[in-house]
């Protein structure tokens, strides 16, 4: 198709009426020419033009008075209305009402300036154009225009008054590059601009070599918006469903704002399924996406009728805060069984649990209160257990100041005292067991609330359900002692109501304990107060002049609190009974709101001494090669803690155990370490000697004595549990040459850029890539008990060999087991209009592979190639 060629030389254009002689700059030439200069000029409208026409030209412009004529040189703009012609030389003819452009060659021959008809949001570049202005028809040689997601090019056009092209010779490009090398080719076409393109007898090319695919007509849909239609099921064979049809349907596009897709999928053994999905959005409020999927699961065999109806609701809403209430959602539930049957998606079946939260809240103006109302859902498919919460009302103040004066105040301490107020009603559901704390026998107890229950919301459910409010009030104020030291003391109030309350009475002919459900309102409450000292120490180090490292910081924040817990357990509350639980007397205190409420007082009266220091380490030092002479400051230690308590309440075990944490970022903030560890002050002491099961495992019988570890020559304590985690992310860039030092794109005169690059030779060996590496250790020793350690290592990241490949990974290696974990590849490959992709699970329960050689246009999204092999068919 010469119409397409890149250098083309222009003697005449018959077909436009023009037959002109070329001067040496391949241009025409008049001897009535007359020059004007290059300025835009306007043309007020003669004949039967409805608007002016405006025309400009870099080099000149020449008008002939007696054929009513404009000839503009180099660069030449005309503009009538919307329409904008663009071209290295552009004739006017006021006569005619006609135009016509031609581009030009530089100095070696090449074409320069291809004349561009632009009209609203339609782009035309070609090898030459006449249009009229009256009629609003054009004749347009070697044409390029950009259609929906792809190209149309042809070598002689015709457009009519409806924007309408006609187009012989021609081929549809569904590709980011116009020239690509997968096209469909007809003889004929039509376009219906922002609608569709028709096409006759046509063959599809893959580079340039023709395919045996021939069609006898063709319809592409080229919107400007989204368009229904119908959905095509992709078909193949699983192992244990059987042959399928999958993802075939109907796409809604109800408007601009919302859509909807309705997806279904049949199986040859009986199995089948529903989706029905939504996305929408409104410009500056909000937006979601809702999807619901609806399954029935056998056991892949016609001659079991059984099915397990699976489900699942997944829902994202999110606003835009505007105003002064805010609704937003993230919903993903359903049956437990889906994600074992259904779901194909690897990193859907990995997960255990699963999480919801609808939330409404809003703002009351001018006042500090604020409301929030919302629902909750947790569930875990390896156990079966769900947790609702349903309704979740709360009713909040923010923190006031009552005694602040409104004029000259806030230095007095009273006037830093501030209060604030928080209440929360709540409706808890559970299908989980009964955790009633006690260890005695009931009087005729439900046998299964020892049990985990299907979640239907029946008697059962709501039996155990835990239903109550909360109120809150915390009172604090700070005081500066001696300018270096701040005093915070601190009160702190809770209140909880119940719709009933329990009593019991053990039975001497039972041998069991009665509990009997007192309906009513209930009340109970705890208070709790205490005082801190905080202070900040600062030391610094300098170095001498002329040293790389100029000084180091070290910053102590030493901080001594005191809190007091009463024992709320003590009769005079009256929100514990202290019963008999068995034949021998044995008694028993046990909360008179056990399993029936959202929280209760806290027993054990509690006055602790708690002391914590944390450390941070920074240093000031010249970076290398640094002409600035500018410092950096770096940190050495985020963060070194030690903390530990002292209970004076209590007459045994009075010291709690001792916490250590430290937290940096080495080398530049690559590497990140984070660990900790916890010691036992006091000494445990066998009661048995130490034998082994039947399996060889140590069995350890053993108690913690009320004495500390020093005293017995064990230094500070036992080192029971340790943690590290250990991780690095690396990024580096590329050091390939610019973009611009790359091969000249010899498009760019059209407007497009396509790369250049031919990626089965060159290959960058400064190639980008990114991994993330992470190690964790666990180790935990109780007493005369073997230490447990576990370990592991995770990794990912991506590989880019060259600019069109690409290369994904994901795994770990259980170091205790000695077994990888998880692991997962993906390659793919950018073949211009095609995409290649290689999904990978070479091992695990879930091992799998897919294979995918598809086009990118969504025109022609089933014009693609899979391979798929699931974990499902090895069953």
């Amino acid at each position: 198709m010469s119409g397409y060629a890149q250098e083309k030389t222009i003697d005449s254009i018959d077909s436009l009426g023009v037959v002109e002689p070329q001067d040496t700059l391949g241009l025409p030439i008049d001897s009535l020419q007359l020059p004007v200069d290059s300025l835009e000029v306007s043309a007020p409208p003669t004949g039967d033009f409805k608007t002016e026409i405006k025309y400009y030209a870099e080099d000149s412009t020449l008008m002939e008075m007696k054929s009513q004529t404009v000839h503009l040189y180099k660069n030449a703009k005309v503009t009538y209305g919307d329409i904008v012609l663009e071209a290295n030389y552009i004739k006017i003819d006021f006569d005619d009402e006609s135009v016509i452009a031609l581009p030009g060659y530089d100095t070696a021959g090449h074409i320069i300036g291809r004349p561009l008809f632009t009209q609203g949001q339609d782009q035309y570049y070609s090898d030459s154009m006449k249009y009229n202005f009256r009629t609003q028809k054009a004749i347009i040689h070697g044409v390029i225009t950009k259609q929906g997601e792809g190209f149309l090019l042809g070598e002689k056009v015709k457009k009519n008054q409806y924007n309408e092209l006609f187009v012989s010779e021609g081929r549809f490009c569904p590709c980011e590059d116009p020239f690509a090398g997968t096209y469909i080719k007809s003889d004929k076409i039509k376009v219906i601009p922002k609608k569709k393109i028709l096409v006759g007898p046509s063959r599809l090319y893959i580079s340039d070599v023709p395919t045996p695919l021939w069609l006898p007509f063709g319809w592409f849909p080229v919107p400007r918006e989204k368009l229904s239609g119908i959905r095509v099921p992709s078909y193949g064979e699983e192992q244990r469903r059987g042959f399928f049809l999958r993802d075939g349907g109907y796409y809604w596009a109800i408007n601009d704002y919302i859509d909807m897709d309705l997806l279904g999928s049949i199986y040859t053994k009986g199995d089948w399924g529903l989706n029905l999905s939504s996305t929408y959005k409104k410009r500056y409020r909000y937006s979601g996406r809702f999807n619901v999927s609806f399954e029935k699961v056998g056991q892949g065999n016609l001659e079991d009728n059984t099915k397990l109806k699976t489900f699942w609701v997944r829902w994202n809403h999110s606003p835009q805060s505007r105003g002064s209430s805010r609704f937003s959602a993230s919903v993903n539930l359903g049956s437990s069984s889906y994600t074992t049957n259904v779901v194909r998606e690897v990193a859907f079946n990995t997960r255990s649990t699963f999480s919801s939260n609808v939330s409404y809240s809003k703002t009351f103006k001018g006042t500090p209160f604020s409301m929030t109302m919302g629902a909750r859902h947790s569930q875990n498919i390896a156990t079966g257990i769900v947790d609702v919460t349903l309704p979740d009302l709360g009713i909040s103040m923010s923190s006031i100041q009552p005694f602040k004066r409104k004029v000259g105040g806030g230095n007095r301490w009273y006037e830093k005292i501030r209060f604030s107020y928080n209440f929360v009603s709540q409706v808890q559901l559970s299908n989980s067991k009964v955790n009633s704390g006690t260890s005695f026998k009931v009087v005729d107890e439900n046998p299964l609330n020892d049990s985990i229950i299907d979640f239907k919301f029946n008697q059962l459910l709501f039996d155990r359900a835990k239903i109550g409010a909360t109120h809150r009030i915390p009172i604090s104020t700070a005081i500066k002692l001696f300018k270096y030291f701040s005093l915070n003391p601190s009160f702190n109030y809770t209140e909880w109501w119940y719709p009933k309350s329990l009593d019991y009475e053990y039975l001497e002919d039972e041998k069991a304990m009665r509990v009997d459900t007192v309906s009513g309102f209930s009340r109970a409450y705890e208070y709790n107060g205490g005082i801190s000292l905080t202070t900040n120490i600062y030391g610094m180090y300098s170095f001498k002049e002329g040293k790389r490292v100029q000084a180091i910081r070290h910053t102590i924040r030493p901080s001594l609190s005191f809190n007091m817990h009463p024992d709320f357990a003590e009769s005079r509350y009256g929100f514990y009974q202290n019963r008999r639980v068995d034949s021998t007397g044995n008694e028993q205190l046990i909360s008179r709101f056990r399993n029936i409420g959202l929280g209760r007082p806290g027993t054990g009266k509690s006055g602790s001494i708690s002391f914590s220091v944390t450390n941070n380490l920074e240093m000031k030092a010249l970076q290398k090669n640094d002409t600035t002479g500018k410092a950096q400051k770096i940190t050495l230690i985020d963060n070194f803690s030690f903390s530990t308590s002292y209970n004076l309440a209590v007459d045994s075990f009075n010291l709690s155990n001792f916490s250590l944490s430290l937290r940096t970022k080495l080398f530049k903030k690559k590497l990140d370490i984070n660990t900790g560890a916890s010691i036992n002050p006091y000494i445990y002491e066998l009661t048995e000697p130490i034998t082994l099961d039947a399996k060889g495992d140590k069995v350890v019988k053993q108690r913690l004595v009320n004495k500390f570890a020093w005293e017995n020559g064990n230094f500070i304590g036992q080192v029971t549990s340790v943690r590290l985690s250990v991780g690095t992310s690396l990024n580096p860039k590329a050091r390939g040459k610019d973009d611009k030092d790359k091969k000249e794109n010899k498009f760019s005169s059209l407007g497009f850029d396509p790369s250049n690059l031919d990626p089965d030779i060159y290959v960058d060996f400064d190639m980008p890539w990114n991994l993330r590496v992470s190690y964790t250790l666990n180790y935990g020793k109780r007493g005369f008990e073997d230490s447990r350690v576990t370990q592991g290592v995770r990794f990912s990241g991506n590989v880019k060999l060259t600019p069109k490949w690409n290369v994904r990974f994901s795994s770990g290696y259980d170091i205790d087991k000695k077994e990888f974990t998880q692991t997962n590849f993906n390659i793919s490959r950018d073949i211009n209009c095609w995409t290649m992709a290689f999904n990978w699970t070479p091992f695990g329960r879930f091992t799998s592979y897919s294979f995918t050689y598809r086009i990118k246009s969504a025109l022609l999204s089933d014009l693609k190639y899979e391979k798929n092999r699931s974990f499902r068919d090895l069953r």
